[in-house]
C-alpha cells in the first residue's frame, strides 16, 4: 500500500512539474455536406510557471501523428477505444494550397485524369521523388494527399529560411483552434497499415506537442542558435493533452 502511495505522489508531482500543459477544451462536430463532417477544435497551451517561457511552436497548425515530428507544430492521435489508430488519413485539413504547377489545355479534350497524371509527373520531377511513391500516395490518399505533399515540401523550404518561437507569459493560457474534415469513409489503407473504423466503438482524439530545440540547429542562424541554447527558459519536451471523444457515428 505504501508503494502505491509513493507512486501516486510521484505521478502527480511529475504532472505538476511540467512547465506547460496542453488541454483540449472542445471538439465540435458539424455536418457541412452530406458526405463530409467538420470538426472544430479548441485547445489551450498553458504556462504552469511564474516565468516567461519560450518554445518552438506554431499555434496555427495541427498535423497527424504519422507525419514527421521534426516541425514546430502539434500533432493529433486518434484512438478506437484504448487502441491507437495507426492510419493517419482519416482526417484532412483545408487551407491555402501552394503550388508551382501550371496546366495548359492544348486541344480542349484534357480530362481530369490527364490533369492528375501531369500533376504527379510534375511532383516527381520538381521534388525529386520516385514516381511510384507519388502514385502510391495518390492511391492511398487521393488528390488531397498530393496537394498536402506539395504543401509540405514548399513549407519545408520556408522553414529553413525562417523559424518562429512562441513566447508564453507567466501563467498565460494560449488558445488555439483548428478544423478537420472527415469524408465518412470507414475503410483506410496506407501501406503497410489498413484499418476499419468500427461504427459501434467509441473513438478519442488527443494532441501531442513535441517541443524541440537542438534538432533545429540546421534551420537557425548560428548566432540565434547559440543565444537560444543559453536561455534557461527556452524549453523542450513532449506534452500530451487529455483525450476527448470524437464522433464517427453515422447512424
Amino acid at each position: 500500500m505504501r508503494l502505491l502511495t509513493v507512486l501516486f505522489v510521484l505521478y502527480n508531482f511529475a504532472a505538476f512539474a511540467q512547465p506547460i500543459t496542453v488541454t483540449v477544451d472542445a471538439l465540435i462536430a458539424e455536418e457541412t455536406e452530406s458526405q463530409q463532417r467538420e470538426f472544430k477544435l479548441t485547445y489551450r497551451v498553458i504556462n504552469n510557471t511564474a516565468d516567461t517561457l519560450k518554445l518552438f511552436f506554431k499555434s496555427n497548425a495541427v498535423s497527424r501523428s504519422d507525419e514527421s515530428h521534426n516541425a514546430a507544430i502539434a500533432y493529433y492521435k486518434i484512438y478506437e477505444e484504448d487502441s491507437f489508430v495507426s492510419v493517419g488519413s482519416i482526417l484532412t485539413t483545408k487551407g491555402v494550397s501552394i503550388s508551382r504547377f501550371s496546366f495548359v489545355v492544348e486541344d480542349g479534350n484534357e480530362s481530369e485524369e490527364d490533369f492528375e497524371k501531369k500533376y504527379m509527373t510534375f511532383l516527381s520531377q520538381q521534388y525529386e521523388t520516385p514516381m511510384d511513391s507519388i502514385q502510391n500516395l495518390y492511391t492511398a490518399e487521393g488528390f488531397e494527399g498530393l496537394l498536402q505533399f506539395e504543401g509540405k515540401k514548399y513549407f519545408a523550404f520556408q522553414e529553413k529560411r525562417k523559424m518562429h518561437y512562441q513566447v508564453l507569459a507567466p501563467h498565460q493560457q494560449l488558445e488555439c483552434t483548428a478544423s478537420f474534415y472527415w469524408n465518412k469513409n470507414r475503410y483506410y489503407y496506407s501501406e503497410p497499415h489498413e484499418f476499419y473504423l468500427d461504427e459501434n466503438a467509441k473513438h478519442y482524439f488527443e494532441i501531442t506537442l513535441v517541443a524541440l530545440k537542438e534538432e533545429f540547429k540546421d534551420k537557425l542562424d548560428a548566432e540565434l542558435y547559440d543565444k537560444i541554447m543559453k536561455e534557461p527558459n527556452f524549453i523542450k519536451g513532449v506534452f500530451v493533452s487529455n483525450k476527448v471523444e470524437i464522433d464517427f457515428n453515422t447512424n
